[in-house]
């Protein structure tokens, strides 16, 4: 039986050549060259009987149609590398099958399926990511290594004997091939599937471009991204897509057809991550010290699940850093304050900020890193449940901040008079109290906060904003068990509550207000337009997004809908939805950048 079709006859007349048809021929593939004797093949191989004495022992089947693949003789094996072409519909070890067909590999893909070789099993090889036969079974170490050469064995190891009679003998062949199998003449057209990259080390919040090449026209793949963070978390996404006539997919022309997002998203294998475990929010906690890796991989078809026997087709890594290059992480333990201050590189003076996060507590960096590597002097403050400050948050004394601002102040690196506040939800609610207070600030970046006091009062000197209690009993749960708060607060226009209005009417700087309009943890719109209408005229303005979230983060964080946090009994849920949100963080992200360089000043470093 086999394959009849163009090149077989070449192919019988090359056998008679001998070992010096295979020896060293030549590879074009600049990955390969730790590897010897590999040819292309073309769009299939098939198997044909082998004249007595030549002894590649296989199995008696019709032809094994695996486009693009290419063979090697490498020392005692025998190399199916699938990075060099597509077709591959499944992967992975099959060794020591039991029934009719022995201790063999075998292949099911492409819509057929055939034994190879006996005994050969699927190994690593010199090509990153590809997949090898390796020759240890009954005859095929001897056998392969002797291909050509008149009266070699057929056949060596346990399986050696009568059941080798009962066996035709084959070799894998190449239809088409003709000449191109003589020594050093390299098989024409050999394409490595490749994804990169670009460029490959890089700041979390600066975009990317994604490439893979060496695919088949209009073949269907599975491009996958993956990373771990620091607790061990897996965080994935995965789109499909076609590939061009060229052979290449690029997310950012091409449209995905489905998975984790749909249409053109350059940034959308790293924008739409999600956990693996529910609940888990990525959060980068080592800011200075290492990047998170991001695996890029793609996939022939469909890949829907995480078979850890799917081997891709090609991969690659990508480093994504919340510091750039040159970037000085420095611990603060000053009187009562406690942080991290981020300087930029060089002698400065740099636009000072003080960046604030919420309800969890604790000291997050990330955001404080990245605006350090867009040339701002960052505090990441901490207010409660970190190093030696309460573990829980009672009042808001607005003397600490005061002290981290004058600290701020006077580090001979940072430029005044005025700095600058960013902060996010109960840190949004204290970045007003500042600016309204603190002369200080001049720019702050409010994000989906509230305008009132809530839950816990606020003390200055001999002053005190009494709060608004939370109104527990109105928690909804959604339908994955997370907390949704937006009912538990108080209408804040009811005049019982005007005394626990942060008086805005006193700001003297610039407020920049942002809001998800999805957000399901407070009615961030309302509060943004209550407070701009007592501010002075000018002072501020606000940036409203529909279908993003509590967590408007920058846009190397995915999306959080729902996380556990410190101090409450369930998850909570922060709203959002995917692209509306991933817009809203890329887009809001660049008006803060600008808005702060705006009111403190242009900076002299950008990495």
């Amino acid at each position: 039986m086999g394959m009849q079709g163009p090149g077989a006859s070449s192919w019988g007349d090359n056998l008679g050549g001998g070992p010096q048809n295979w020896d060293g021929v030549s590879h074009p593939c600049p990955g390969c060259r730790g590897a010897t004797g590999k040819a292309r093949t073309g769009r299939n191989f098939g198997v044909w009987p082998v004249p007595a004495g030549h002894g590649v022992m296989g199995q008696e089947v019709s032809a094994l149609a695996v486009p693009g693949l290419m063979i090697a003789k490498e020392s005692s094996s025998l190399s199916l590398c699938r990075a060099h072409g597509p077709g591959f519909a499944q992967r992975g070890k099959r060794r020591g099958s039991s029934g009719p067909r022995g201790p063999i590999s075998w292949w099911e893909g492409c819509g057929r399926a055939a034994c190879l070789l006996p005994g050969l099993d699927w190994g690593q090889h010199p090509c990153s990511q590809t997949a090898v036969l390796h020759g240890e079974g009954a005859g095929c170490t001897q056998d392969w290594g002797g291909l050509g050469a008149p009266g070699s064995s057929s056949c060596s190891g346990p399986r050696a004997g009568e059941e080798h009679k009962e066996r035709r003998r084959w070799v894998l062949g190449m239809p088409g091939l003709g000449d191109t199998w003589k020594r050093g003449v390299p098989a024409a057209g050999c394409t490595m599937v490749e994804v990169t990259v670009t460029p490959q080390s890089s700041l979390a919040d600066r975009p990317v471009q994604i490439r893979v090449r060496g695919l088949s026209p209009s073949q269907l793949v599975t491009l996958r991204a993956w990373l771990k963070d620091e607790q061990g978390e897996c965080f994935q996404s995965r789109a499909f897509f076609r590939a061009d006539g060229a052979g290449e997919v690029d997310p950012g022309l091409h449209a995905a057809l489905g998975g984790s997002y749909s249409g053109v998203w350059p940034m959308g294998l790293f924008w739409f991550l999600q956990p693996d475990t529910l609940f888990r929010r990525l959060v980068k906690r080592d800011v200075a010290g290492s990047p998170f890796r991001v695996r890029l991989e793609v996939f022939d078809g469909l890949c829907l699940g995480a078979d850890p026997r799917e081997q891709p087709l090609g991969s690659c890594e990508a480093e994504r850093w919340y510091v750039g290059p040159g970037v000085q992480r420095v611990p603060v333990r000053e009187g009562r304050v406690r942080g991290a201050l981020f300087l930029p590189p060089g002698p400065g003076p740099f636009p000072g900020v003080i960046d604030l996060f919420g309800g969890a507590g604790g000291l997050i960096e990330f955001r404080a890193g990245l605006l350090a590597s867009r040339g701002f002097a960052v505090l990441a403050l901490a207010f409660f449940a970190y190093d030696d400050l309460p573990r829980v948050l009672a009042q808001l004394d607005l003397e600490y901040f005061e002290e981290a601002a004058e600290l701020l102040l006077q580090h001979p690196k940072i430029r005044g008079p005025g700095l600058g506040v960013v902060g996010v939800s109960k840190g949004a609610e204290v970045a007003l109290a500042m600016a309204t207070f603190l002369p200080q600030v001049v720019a702050t970046v409010w994000i989906n906060g509230t305008a009132f006091l809530h839950g816990n009062p606020l003390v200055y000197k001999e002053l005190r904003i009494p709060p608004i209690p939370y109104y527990t009993e109105r928690i909804l749960f959604t339908e994955v068990g997370a907390m949704d708060n937006s009912a538990i607060f108080a209408d804040p226009q009811d005049p019982a509550y005007r005394a626990s209005a942060i008086p805005v009417e006193k700001i003297r700087g610039k407020v920049l207000f942002v809001v998800g309009e999805a957000d399901r943890s407070f009615n961030s719109k309302l509060f943004a337009e209550l407070a701009l209408a007592r501010m002075p005229p000018e002072s501020g303005r606000i940036l409203s997004y529909p279908g993003a979230g509590h967590l408007i983060e920058p846009p190397g964080s995915p999306l959080c809908s729902n996380s556990s946090i410190r101090g409450t009994p369930r998850p909570v849920a922060w709203g959002g939805e995917l692209q509306p949100h991933a817009r809203a963080q890329e887009h809001s992200w660049q008006e803060i950048v600008q808005f702060l360089e705006l009111h403190l000043g242009s900076v002299s470093v950008k990495l």
